[in-house]
């Protein structure tokens, strides 16, 4: 008797397996790579459109002046001198020798276009030549300071 081997057969499905199962598997990698990069480019964008936004907006100090009528008071006004629009949401009173927080005022309505101006009254009981630093935070968490004296 007489053995007869067929490799052949063997061969040509086995390469037919291993071509399809690396056609699969390159084609989910380069589907998954794609989705990936597009992810990453969305963030890129946002993250570069937000810092850009960031470096545009800027706030001058327009007016500051102090009250006493019915209380004292410190009115401040700004201008947004910037390019793009800002929404002012913090203004706190702030010693300039040690730093600490004297006052802070959350706003809602701070909001401002380019070339258009915020002014808001604040209680608070000033005494005459102590300094103090006036910090304006906007929503992209830009900080403007200016320090006054009553």
């Amino acid at each position: 008797m007489k053995f007869v081997r067929r490799r052949a057969l063997a061969s040509i499905v086995t390469s037919a397996i291993l071509l399809s199962s690396i056609a699969i598997l390159g084609a989910g990698l380069v589907g998954w790579s794609n989705s990936n990069l597009l992810s990453h480019q969305k963030n890129l964008e946002n993250t570069f459109s937000k810092n850009i936004n960031k470096l545009n907006e800027h706030i001058i100090f327009e007016k500051i002046w102090f009250g006493t009528n019915p209380s004292k008071y410190v009115n401040v006004t700004m201008t947004n001198t910037g390019n793009v629009g800002l929404n002012v949401t913090n203004i706190q009173f702030i010693n300039s020798t040690t730093f600490e927080k004297i006052s802070s005022v959350l706003i809602d309505d701070g909001g401002m276009s380019p070339s258009e101006s915020y002014s808001i009254n604040m209680t608070y009981a000033w005494i005459d030549d102590v300094e103090f630093d006036i910090l304006i935070k906007s929503a992209r968490d830009n900080q403007f300071r200016t320090q006054v004296s009553p």
